[in-house]
Protein backbone atom coordinates (compact mmCIF):
# COMPACT_ATOMS: atom_id res chain seq x y z
CA UNK A 1 0.00 0.00 0.00
CA UNK A 2 2.86 2.51 0.70
CA UNK A 3 5.51 3.63 -1.81
CA UNK A 4 9.18 3.30 -0.60
CA UNK A 5 10.74 6.43 -0.17
CA UNK A 6 13.16 5.32 -3.22
CA UNK A 7 10.88 5.17 -5.25
CA UNK A 8 8.87 8.33 -4.43
CA UNK A 9 11.77 10.26 -6.91
CA UNK A 10 10.57 8.04 -9.51
CA UNK A 11 7.05 9.66 -9.80
CA UNK A 12 7.91 13.17 -9.69
CA UNK A 13 8.58 13.32 -13.41
CA UNK A 14 5.49 12.01 -14.20
CA UNK A 15 3.50 14.12 -11.75
CA UNK A 16 5.09 17.28 -13.52
CA UNK A 17 4.40 16.16 -17.00
CA UNK A 18 0.53 15.33 -15.86
CA UNK A 19 0.36 19.19 -14.06
CA UNK A 20 1.50 20.10 -17.25
CA UNK A 21 -0.63 18.55 -19.37
CA UNK A 22 -3.17 19.22 -17.51
CA UNK A 23 -2.72 23.44 -17.73
CA UNK A 24 -2.37 22.92 -21.25
CA UNK A 25 -6.14 21.15 -21.36
CA UNK A 26 -7.26 24.20 -19.52
CA UNK A 27 -5.04 26.75 -21.74
CA UNK A 28 -6.97 25.05 -24.96
CA UNK A 29 -10.27 25.08 -23.49
CA UNK A 30 -10.44 28.79 -23.42
CA UNK A 31 -9.01 29.19 -26.49
CA UNK A 32 -11.51 26.55 -27.87
CA UNK A 33 -14.39 28.93 -26.45
CA UNK A 34 -13.57 32.27 -27.83
CA UNK A 35 -15.18 31.74 -31.21
CA UNK A 36 -18.04 30.03 -29.39
CA UNK A 37 -20.53 33.08 -29.50
CA UNK A 38 -20.23 33.60 -33.62
CA UNK A 39 -20.54 29.31 -33.74
CA UNK A 40 -24.09 29.60 -31.99
CA UNK A 41 -25.53 32.72 -34.37
CA UNK A 42 -27.76 31.85 -36.91
CA UNK A 43 -27.12 30.94 -40.32
CA UNK A 44 -28.62 33.83 -42.04
CA UNK A 45 -26.71 36.32 -39.81
CA UNK A 46 -23.23 34.68 -40.10
CA UNK A 47 -23.84 34.60 -43.90
CA UNK A 48 -24.62 38.43 -43.85
CA UNK A 49 -21.21 38.79 -42.13
CA UNK A 50 -19.48 36.25 -44.70
CA UNK A 51 -21.00 38.94 -47.60
CA UNK A 52 -18.76 41.83 -45.70
CA UNK A 53 -15.68 40.13 -46.86
CA UNK A 54 -17.03 40.93 -50.26
CA UNK A 55 -16.31 44.65 -49.57
CA UNK A 56 -12.88 44.30 -49.70
CA UNK A 57 -11.63 43.49 -53.35
CA UNK A 58 -8.20 42.51 -52.49
CA UNK A 59 -8.66 40.07 -50.07
CA UNK A 60 -10.25 37.50 -52.24
CA UNK A 61 -8.69 34.62 -50.10
CA UNK A 62 -10.84 35.32 -47.41
CA UNK A 63 -13.55 33.34 -48.71
CA UNK A 64 -10.99 30.26 -48.78
CA UNK A 65 -10.08 30.98 -44.85
CA UNK A 66 -13.42 30.94 -44.25
CA UNK A 67 -14.86 27.23 -46.03
CA UNK A 68 -12.11 25.36 -44.12
CA UNK A 69 -13.15 26.51 -40.35
CA UNK A 70 -15.38 23.73 -40.11
CA UNK A 71 -17.90 21.31 -42.05
CA UNK A 72 -21.09 24.33 -41.07
CA UNK A 73 -18.77 27.33 -42.54
CA UNK A 74 -18.22 25.24 -45.64
CA UNK A 75 -21.89 24.67 -46.26
CA UNK A 76 -22.44 28.52 -45.39
CA UNK A 77 -20.10 30.18 -47.60
CA UNK A 78 -20.46 27.16 -50.77
CA UNK A 79 -23.90 28.75 -50.44
CA UNK A 80 -23.13 32.55 -50.62
CA UNK A 81 -22.68 33.41 -53.96
CA UNK A 82 -21.10 36.92 -53.44
CA UNK A 83 -18.52 35.42 -51.18
CA UNK A 84 -16.73 34.30 -54.65
CA UNK A 85 -17.52 36.80 -56.70
CA UNK A 86 -13.62 38.60 -56.11
CA UNK A 87 -11.45 36.50 -58.46
CA UNK A 88 -7.69 37.11 -58.89
CA UNK A 89 -5.23 35.79 -61.29
CA UNK A 90 -1.87 35.77 -63.02
CA UNK A 91 -1.03 34.71 -66.62
CA UNK A 92 0.22 33.09 -67.86
CA UNK A 93 1.48 30.14 -65.87
CA UNK A 94 -1.49 28.79 -64.26
CA UNK A 95 -1.19 25.99 -61.99
CA UNK A 96 -3.28 23.30 -61.40
CA UNK A 97 -4.24 25.19 -58.54
CA UNK A 98 -5.28 27.77 -60.15
CA UNK A 99 -6.89 26.47 -62.88
CA UNK A 100 -9.01 24.42 -59.84
CA UNK A 101 -9.80 28.52 -58.16
CA UNK A 102 -11.05 29.95 -61.20
CA UNK A 103 -13.08 26.89 -62.00
CA UNK A 104 -14.43 26.92 -58.41
CA UNK A 105 -14.87 30.39 -58.38
CA UNK A 106 -16.62 30.65 -61.71
CA UNK A 107 -19.26 28.16 -60.74
CA UNK A 108 -19.61 28.80 -57.04
CA UNK A 109 -20.58 32.62 -57.73
CA UNK A 110 -23.50 31.48 -59.47
CA UNK A 111 -25.01 34.28 -61.93
CA UNK A 112 -23.52 37.09 -59.44
CA UNK A 113 -21.25 39.60 -61.30
CA UNK A 114 -17.32 39.43 -60.80
CA UNK A 115 -14.94 41.90 -59.65
CA UNK A 116 -11.77 40.80 -61.58
CA UNK A 117 -7.99 41.57 -61.19
CA UNK A 118 -5.70 39.99 -64.19
CA UNK A 119 -1.52 40.50 -64.23
CA UNK A 120 -0.20 39.15 -67.06
CA UNK A 121 3.60 38.60 -66.08
CA UNK A 122 7.07 39.55 -67.65
CA UNK A 123 7.28 35.71 -68.84
CA UNK A 124 4.25 36.37 -71.74
CA UNK A 125 5.03 36.16 -74.85
CA UNK A 126 3.07 35.38 -78.25
CA UNK A 127 2.46 32.04 -78.09
CA UNK A 128 0.39 32.55 -75.05
CA UNK A 129 -1.58 34.79 -76.50
CA UNK A 130 -4.97 32.72 -77.67
CA UNK A 131 -4.51 31.17 -74.28
CA UNK A 132 -4.65 34.40 -72.16
CA UNK A 133 -7.77 35.34 -74.27
CA UNK A 134 -9.69 32.44 -73.79
CA UNK A 135 -8.87 33.19 -70.15
CA UNK A 136 -9.83 36.83 -69.95
CA UNK A 137 -12.99 35.95 -71.92
CA UNK A 138 -14.62 33.72 -69.28
CA UNK A 139 -14.15 36.37 -66.77
CA UNK A 140 -15.06 39.20 -69.00
CA UNK A 141 -18.78 38.65 -69.98
CA UNK A 142 -19.39 38.52 -66.19
CA UNK A 143 -17.16 41.10 -64.69
CA UNK A 144 -18.81 44.25 -63.28
CA UNK A 145 -15.49 45.21 -62.58
CA UNK A 146 -12.31 44.64 -64.43
CA UNK A 147 -8.72 45.32 -63.90
CA UNK A 148 -6.34 44.25 -66.48
CA UNK A 149 -2.71 45.16 -66.05
CA UNK A 150 0.41 43.91 -68.22
CA UNK A 151 3.89 43.92 -66.75
CA UNK A 152 6.20 46.28 -69.22
CA UNK A 153 8.96 43.20 -70.01
CA UNK A 154 5.98 41.05 -71.32
CA UNK A 155 5.98 40.41 -75.30
CA UNK A 156 2.77 39.40 -75.69
CA UNK A 157 1.27 42.64 -78.27
CA UNK A 158 -1.85 44.43 -77.41
CA UNK A 159 -4.54 41.88 -75.69
CA UNK A 160 -8.03 42.36 -74.45
CA UNK A 161 -10.85 40.24 -74.26
CA UNK A 162 -12.65 39.96 -77.54
CA UNK A 163 -16.10 41.73 -75.75
CA UNK A 164 -16.52 42.86 -71.95
CA UNK A 165 -19.95 42.99 -70.19
CA UNK A 166 -22.89 45.30 -70.96
CA UNK A 167 -22.95 45.35 -67.14
CA UNK A 168 -19.21 46.83 -66.92
CA UNK A 169 -19.41 49.44 -64.53
CA UNK A 170 -15.35 49.71 -63.90
CA UNK A 171 -12.70 49.04 -65.87
CA UNK A 172 -8.52 49.36 -65.79
CA UNK A 173 -6.45 48.88 -68.66
CA UNK A 174 -2.90 49.04 -67.80
CA UNK A 175 0.29 48.65 -69.37
CA UNK A 176 -0.96 47.93 -72.79
CA UNK A 177 1.53 47.64 -75.62
CA UNK A 178 0.05 49.50 -79.09
CA UNK A 179 1.08 48.62 -82.43
CA UNK A 180 1.41 50.61 -85.77
CA UNK A 181 -1.53 49.19 -87.42
CA UNK A 182 -5.10 50.22 -86.53
CA UNK A 183 -6.23 46.50 -85.55
CA UNK A 184 -5.59 47.38 -81.81
CA UNK A 185 -7.81 50.07 -82.23
CA UNK A 186 -10.64 48.15 -83.53
CA UNK A 187 -10.19 45.63 -81.26
CA UNK A 188 -10.65 48.12 -77.98
CA UNK A 189 -13.68 49.63 -79.98
CA UNK A 190 -15.46 46.24 -80.32
CA UNK A 191 -14.34 45.14 -76.72
CA UNK A 192 -15.73 48.48 -75.28
CA UNK A 193 -18.88 48.66 -77.46
CA UNK A 194 -21.56 46.99 -75.22
CA UNK A 195 -19.99 48.64 -72.50
CA UNK A 196 -22.81 51.49 -72.11
CA UNK A 197 -23.05 51.52 -68.61
CA UNK A 198 -19.66 51.93 -67.29
CA UNK A 199 -19.24 54.66 -64.85
CA UNK A 200 -15.35 54.66 -64.29
CA UNK A 201 -12.65 53.87 -66.93
CA UNK A 202 -8.79 54.38 -66.02
CA UNK A 203 -5.97 53.76 -69.35
CA UNK A 204 -3.10 54.03 -67.00
CA UNK A 205 0.80 53.38 -68.72
CA UNK A 206 -0.42 52.12 -72.06
CA UNK A 207 2.84 52.46 -74.69
CA UNK A 208 3.76 52.18 -77.85
CA UNK A 209 6.53 50.01 -80.33
CA UNK A 210 9.93 51.56 -80.37
CA UNK A 211 10.11 54.28 -82.53
CA UNK A 212 6.28 55.20 -83.08
CA UNK A 213 4.30 57.92 -83.58
CA UNK A 214 1.68 58.32 -80.84
CA UNK A 215 -0.12 61.31 -81.50
CA UNK A 216 -0.94 60.42 -85.07
CA UNK A 217 -4.19 59.19 -83.35
CA UNK A 218 -4.72 62.14 -82.50
CA UNK A 219 -6.12 62.88 -86.39
CA UNK A 220 -7.82 59.34 -86.64
CA UNK A 221 -11.81 59.79 -85.68
CA UNK A 222 -12.50 56.03 -87.81
CA UNK A 223 -12.33 54.99 -84.55
CA UNK A 224 -15.25 56.02 -81.86
CA UNK A 225 -16.26 54.57 -78.25
CA UNK A 226 -19.58 55.49 -77.11
CA UNK A 227 -19.28 55.70 -73.46
CA UNK A 228 -22.45 58.25 -71.97
CA UNK A 229 -22.50 57.45 -68.53
CA UNK A 230 -18.38 57.54 -67.66
CA UNK A 231 -18.32 59.49 -64.76
CA UNK A 232 -14.75 59.46 -63.55
CA UNK A 233 -11.54 59.03 -66.41
CA UNK A 234 -7.84 59.00 -65.54
CA UNK A 235 -5.21 59.41 -68.41
CA UNK A 236 -1.73 58.21 -67.47
CA UNK A 237 0.74 58.73 -70.26
CA UNK A 238 0.73 60.09 -73.84
CA UNK A 239 -0.92 56.99 -75.79
CA UNK A 240 -3.71 56.86 -72.70
CA UNK A 241 -4.42 60.47 -73.56
CA UNK A 242 -4.56 60.06 -77.30
CA UNK A 243 -7.19 57.09 -76.61
CA UNK A 244 -9.05 59.22 -74.44
CA UNK A 245 -9.82 61.57 -77.79
CA UNK A 246 -11.52 58.86 -79.26
CA UNK A 247 -14.05 58.61 -76.30
CA UNK A 248 -17.28 60.23 -76.78
CA UNK A 249 -17.61 61.11 -73.21
CA UNK A 250 -18.45 63.75 -71.08
CA UNK A 251 -17.05 62.71 -67.56
CA UNK A 252 -17.67 64.80 -64.61
CA UNK A 253 -14.08 63.77 -62.67
CA UNK A 254 -10.34 63.60 -64.90
CA UNK A 255 -7.17 62.21 -63.35
CA UNK A 256 -4.20 62.55 -65.32
CA UNK A 257 -0.40 63.21 -65.68
CA UNK A 258 1.41 66.33 -66.13
CA UNK A 259 4.03 65.54 -68.57
CA UNK A 260 1.33 64.74 -70.90
CA UNK A 261 -0.64 68.07 -71.26
CA UNK A 262 0.56 69.21 -74.03
CA UNK A 263 -1.15 72.34 -75.80
CA UNK A 264 -2.28 69.69 -79.37
CA UNK A 265 -3.69 67.20 -76.56
CA UNK A 266 -5.45 69.61 -74.77
CA UNK A 267 -7.12 70.65 -77.83
CA UNK A 268 -8.19 67.45 -78.96
CA UNK A 269 -9.73 66.34 -75.35
CA UNK A 270 -11.87 69.49 -74.86
CA UNK A 271 -15.04 67.69 -75.96
CA UNK A 272 -14.34 65.01 -73.33
CA UNK A 273 -13.50 67.87 -70.56
CA UNK A 274 -16.09 70.71 -71.20
CA UNK A 275 -18.12 69.14 -68.50
CA UNK A 276 -15.66 68.30 -65.95
CA UNK A 277 -16.56 69.50 -62.24
CA UNK A 278 -13.26 68.75 -60.69
CA UNK A 279 -9.60 67.31 -62.60
CA UNK A 280 -6.82 66.42 -60.46
CA UNK A 281 -3.12 66.66 -62.18
CA UNK A 282 -0.52 64.13 -61.10
CA UNK A 283 2.93 63.33 -61.71
CA UNK A 284 3.22 60.11 -64.28
CA UNK A 285 4.02 56.89 -62.01
CA UNK A 286 7.38 56.49 -63.22
CA UNK A 287 8.30 60.17 -63.13
CA UNK A 288 10.11 61.93 -60.36
CA UNK A 289 8.27 63.76 -57.36
CA UNK A 290 8.28 67.22 -58.74
CA UNK A 291 7.32 66.79 -62.11
CA UNK A 292 7.54 70.41 -63.44
CA UNK A 293 4.81 71.97 -65.17
CA UNK A 294 4.30 75.82 -65.73
CA UNK A 295 2.14 77.56 -63.76
CA UNK A 296 0.09 79.31 -66.60
CA UNK A 297 0.04 75.98 -68.44
CA UNK A 298 -2.29 75.51 -65.35
CA UNK A 299 -4.36 78.40 -65.75
CA UNK A 300 -4.45 77.85 -69.23
CA UNK A 301 -6.40 74.43 -68.77
CA UNK A 302 -9.30 75.70 -67.05
CA UNK A 303 -10.25 77.61 -70.19
CA UNK A 304 -11.07 73.93 -71.52
CA UNK A 305 -13.63 73.64 -68.19
CA UNK A 306 -16.43 75.75 -67.67
CA UNK A 307 -17.98 74.11 -65.02
CA UNK A 308 -14.95 73.08 -63.15
CA UNK A 309 -15.43 73.44 -59.46
CA UNK A 310 -12.48 71.74 -57.76
CA UNK A 311 -8.65 71.25 -59.41
CA UNK A 312 -6.15 69.50 -57.33
CA UNK A 313 -2.54 68.99 -58.10
CA UNK A 314 -0.26 66.43 -56.68
CA UNK A 315 3.50 66.53 -56.41
CA UNK A 316 4.20 68.78 -58.94
CA UNK A 317 6.90 71.56 -59.57
CA UNK A 318 4.72 74.92 -60.31
CA UNK A 319 7.38 76.75 -62.53
CA UNK A 320 6.75 80.28 -62.97
CA UNK A 321 4.86 81.49 -65.53
CA UNK A 322 6.17 82.06 -68.71
CA UNK A 323 4.52 83.26 -71.95
CA UNK A 324 2.36 80.98 -73.83
CA UNK A 325 -0.77 80.04 -76.04
CA UNK A 326 -2.95 80.14 -72.68
CA UNK A 327 -5.41 83.17 -71.72
CA UNK A 328 -5.87 83.29 -68.11
CA UNK A 329 -9.48 82.35 -67.19
CA UNK A 330 -11.51 81.22 -64.48
CA UNK A 331 -14.29 79.21 -64.35
CA UNK A 332 -17.86 80.85 -62.58
CA UNK A 333 -17.96 77.63 -60.39
CA UNK A 334 -14.59 76.82 -59.48
CA UNK A 335 -14.56 77.06 -55.47
CA UNK A 336 -11.14 74.99 -54.47
CA UNK A 337 -7.58 74.46 -55.47
CA UNK A 338 -5.46 71.89 -53.71
CA UNK A 339 -1.96 71.83 -54.04
CA UNK A 340 -0.49 68.69 -52.68
CA UNK A 341 2.90 68.18 -52.08
CA UNK A 342 3.65 70.93 -54.97
CA UNK A 343 7.36 72.36 -54.80
CA UNK A 344 7.76 76.22 -55.38
CA UNK A 345 5.67 78.95 -53.93
CA UNK A 346 5.78 81.50 -56.20
CA UNK A 347 4.68 79.19 -59.14
CA UNK A 348 1.61 78.63 -56.63
CA UNK A 349 1.42 82.54 -56.60
CA UNK A 350 1.25 82.74 -59.75
CA UNK A 351 -1.70 80.22 -60.17
CA UNK A 352 -3.65 81.98 -57.84
CA UNK A 353 -2.33 86.26 -59.14
CA UNK A 354 -3.34 85.08 -62.79
CA UNK A 355 -7.17 83.90 -62.02
CA UNK A 356 -10.27 86.43 -61.23
CA UNK A 357 -8.81 88.41 -57.84
CA UNK A 358 -12.72 88.82 -57.29
CA UNK A 359 -12.77 84.77 -57.25
CA UNK A 360 -9.57 83.78 -55.76
CA UNK A 361 -11.42 84.68 -52.54
CA UNK A 362 -13.66 81.27 -52.61
CA UNK A 363 -10.52 79.14 -52.92
CA UNK A 364 -9.67 76.30 -50.08
CA UNK A 365 -5.77 75.96 -50.83
CA UNK A 366 -4.17 72.53 -48.72
CA UNK A 367 -0.92 71.22 -48.36
CA UNK A 368 1.98 73.00 -50.09
CA UNK A 369 4.69 71.30 -49.98
CA UNK A 370 8.30 73.36 -50.42
CA UNK A 371 11.72 72.00 -51.42
CA UNK A 372 14.40 73.27 -48.94
CA UNK A 373 17.08 72.53 -51.62
CA UNK A 374 15.57 75.20 -54.08
CA UNK A 375 15.66 79.32 -53.49
CA UNK A 376 12.08 79.74 -51.72
CA UNK A 377 10.43 82.45 -50.21
CA UNK A 378 9.95 82.40 -46.48
CA UNK A 379 7.14 81.47 -44.89
CA UNK A 380 6.12 84.94 -43.58
CA UNK A 381 6.46 86.59 -47.02
CA UNK A 382 3.89 83.93 -48.66
CA UNK A 383 1.41 84.63 -45.90
CA UNK A 384 2.01 88.45 -46.42
CA UNK A 385 1.12 87.72 -49.68
CA UNK A 386 -1.77 85.91 -49.04
CA UNK A 387 -3.37 88.06 -46.38
CA UNK A 388 -5.54 90.60 -48.83
CA UNK A 389 -6.65 88.47 -50.75
CA UNK A 390 -8.48 85.97 -48.42
CA UNK A 391 -10.42 86.03 -45.63
CA UNK A 392 -7.87 84.66 -43.06
CA UNK A 393 -5.13 82.40 -43.18
CA UNK A 394 -3.70 79.46 -40.87
CA UNK A 395 -0.59 77.16 -41.79
CA UNK A 396 1.30 74.70 -39.84
CA UNK A 397 4.97 73.51 -41.05
CA UNK A 398 5.98 70.00 -40.55
CA UNK A 399 9.76 68.27 -41.34
CA UNK A 400 8.91 65.63 -43.97
CA UNK A 401 12.28 63.90 -45.12
CA UNK A 402 14.12 66.68 -46.83
CA UNK A 403 11.15 69.06 -47.36
CA UNK A 404 9.01 71.16 -45.47
CA UNK A 405 5.11 70.91 -45.81
CA UNK A 406 2.98 73.69 -45.47
CA UNK A 407 -0.40 72.94 -45.44
CA UNK A 408 -1.82 76.66 -46.36
CA UNK A 409 -5.59 76.88 -45.62
CA UNK A 410 -7.40 79.66 -47.57
CA UNK A 411 -11.14 80.53 -45.32
CA UNK A 412 -13.73 80.87 -47.90
CA UNK A 413 -14.63 84.55 -47.73
CA UNK A 414 -17.94 84.98 -45.91
CA UNK A 415 -21.14 87.01 -47.88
Amino acid sequence: MFHTPAKIPDLRPELLKNSQTERLHEHRDRLLSLPCPIHRLPDDLLMEIFEVVVEDEDQSSYSWILSHVSGRWRRLALATPRLWTNIKLSLPFVTPKDAEYLHNSLEWSGSFPLTVRVAITRGAKRGHRQEIINVLDALAFRARAFHLSVDSIAACGFILPVVFSPGMLQLTLAGLEISDSSNWMEALCRAMSPCQSLQTLNLIGWHPLTGMAVLQFLNDNQHRISLPKLHQLSLCGTVAHAVGTRLDCEPRALESNASSIAPSVLRALAPQMCQLRSIALVRGQLQYPGTSIVSNVIVGILQFMPLLEEMSLHSLALVRSVPGPYRPTTPPCLTKITLDRCIDVWGIVDVIEELNPEEVKKFLVLDISVDVVRPIPSIEQLMDWLSPRVLSVSYKVVCVWSSFCVAVVLTPASD
